[in-house]
């Protein structure tokens, strides 16, 4: 009785061994079963890494969050399920469109007829189309369209296809509805005979007249002076912006702005030039122009000190003053004799003055007299300078014949009407 115990009991050990061996077997199959694989998911510019045992692209996906709502195409040339693979998706990507072999890239999604109708690519009845309209999108895709032969009708940013070759240009632009002017461009001439395969090209031109306020910059100029002292400039004059209204033309062709042109400017406010003292490298050199002799006065009852005969029409008026004269400067005279030659060339002579070229030109035609018009010098014509001009003692050195007379002149007050200069 014992004997047939222990011989049920070993039974059941065996079978709940082999139980549990089938068990561990199963459980190696199915992890053999389950193998993970790597998995990279580009997504724009977003790369994931993952690992799987799935070996179905969606499930991966929908395993790691992405639905197929959230990607427009899945590019699946470098997946393989089981092994390490690539999942490539695209929300939108470029495809190329040649549209009577002309080549426009769109970046698009969804399916070729989407893609017509969103850029409002029309096609006609007889208009070949490949792939055809229901084609899912690819990147890189290349759709060819061959257009029926027709006449073409580009008008700014808009192109018809006529399919008539009857007529005119004009009359195919009227049979279009499109208004033209005397401003507009029509490429050929509008009384071309149209045929199939043309091209009629149309832009719009318009002119528009604007008024705007422009600024006119004030400019900088310089003056050398010698008397800056220790600074090397110095602005005498500030600078001041003008302003001018100025009418502008303006062409549009297809309403893009090309050219304008100024048809009037009025300055309403002249610019006031800046004016800055620099330090002068060189005294000015003054032009010293060889002068004639002037004609000589010696009657003696001139009642002048000068030898120079005045004017014929030279008129005074009640107080010995010249009825016509430029202006009259009021200074001082001083008196010189003995000098050989003057600065222009002239011999020496009473009626030949000494002058500061910059305040009196050479050549300037005078007349002389003393403040009180007690002493008359007479008529003059600045033809010299001297040591005065640095030195700034007086106006005017006037010539004598003799010491005795520019001591009896000295160092007096004068007025000196400038006749002609």
């Amino acid at each position: 009785m014992n004997y047939i115990r222990n011989n049920k009991r070993k039974a059941a050990i065996i079978c709940v061994s082999a139980v549990v061996i089938a068990a561990i077997i199963a459980v190696i199959a199915v992890t053999s079963s389950l193998k993970s694989n790597n998995v990279t998911i580009i997504f724009g510019e977003q790369t994931i890494q993952c690992k799987t045992a799935h070996s179905s692209p969606e499930k991966i996906l929908m395993n790691e969050g992405i639905a197929p709502e959230d990607y427009s195409y899945m590019d699946l040339s470098d997946f393989s399920a089981g092994q390490d693979s690539v999942i490539k998706l695209y929300d939108t990507f470029n495809v190329s469109v040649f549209d009577d072999g002309i080549e426009t890239v769109y970046e698009a999604q969804g399916t070729v007829e989407e893609l017509l109708k969103k850029n409002s690519i029309e096609l006609n009845e007889n208009d070949k189309i490949d792939p055809s309209p229901d084609t899912k999108l690819e990147p890189d895709m290349v759709i060819i369209i061959e257009r029926e032969p027709s006449v073409k009708i580009v008008c700014g940013d808009e192109t018809i296809r006529y399919p008539s070759a009857e007529g005119s240009v004009a009359d195919v632009l009227e049979a279009n509805d499109i208004a033209i002017d005397a401003d507009d461009s029509v490429e050929p001439d509008v009384t071309t005979p149209v045929s199939l395969g043309m091209e009629i090209n149309v832009s719009k031109v318009d002119y528009m007249e604007r008024t705007e306020t422009e600024t006119i910059e004030f400019e900088t100029v310089t003056e050398e002076s010698f008397n800056l002292g220790d600074k090397d400039s110095e602005v005498k004059r500030e600078g001041e912006n003008g302003s001018a209204e100025v009418i502008y033309k303006d062409k549009y062709v297809d309403g893009k702005l090309v050219s304008s042109e100024v048809v009037k400017k009025t300055v309403t406010k002249k610019a006031v030039d800046a004016i800055v003292l620099v330090k002068g490298v060189t005294a000015p050199k003054v032009k010293k122009p060889q002068l004639e002799e002037a004609e000589v006065d010696r009657s003696s009852d001139r009642g002048v000190i000068s030898e120079l005969k005045a004017p014929a029409d030279l008129e005074f008026d009640e107080n010995g003053a010249p009825k016509n004269y430029k202006k009259c400067i009021r200074g001082t005279a001083k008196a010189y004799t003995g000098d050989t030659t003057t600065a222009t060339g002239v011999t020496p002579r009473p009626g030949y003055i000494a002058v500061d070229p910059k305040q009196i030109p050479y050549g300037s035609k005078l007349w002389v007299v003393s403040a009180n018009g007690k002493r008359v010098y007479g008529y003059a014509i600045a033809a010299d300078t001297g040591g005065f001009v640095k030195k700034k003692s007086c106006t005017v050195d006037l010539f004598m014949n003799s010491e005795s007379q520019c001591n009896d002149w000295g160092h007096r007050e004068v007025r000196i009407y400038v006749l002609d200069d």
